[in-house]
């Protein structure tokens, strides 16, 4: 069984390293972030988008 607090921590520590990283290579308006986790394993994606009105 995974322990809730812990997990909450990681996937926290992780967020903010790449909003951190989004920051510094563009814009940090538009840009999603997916979480997966299975098994003990988190996997985060980050997608920047750009986003246009016309």
């Amino acid at each position: 069984m995974v322990d809730k607090q812990k997990l909450k921590i990681k996937i926290s520590n992780a967020i903010d390293k790449l909003i951190d990283s989004t920051e510094s290579i563009g814009d940090i308006k538009f840009f999603e972030i997916n979480i997966k986790h299975t098994d003990g394993d988190i996997s985060i994606s980050l997608i920047n988008k750009y986003k246009q009105k016309l």
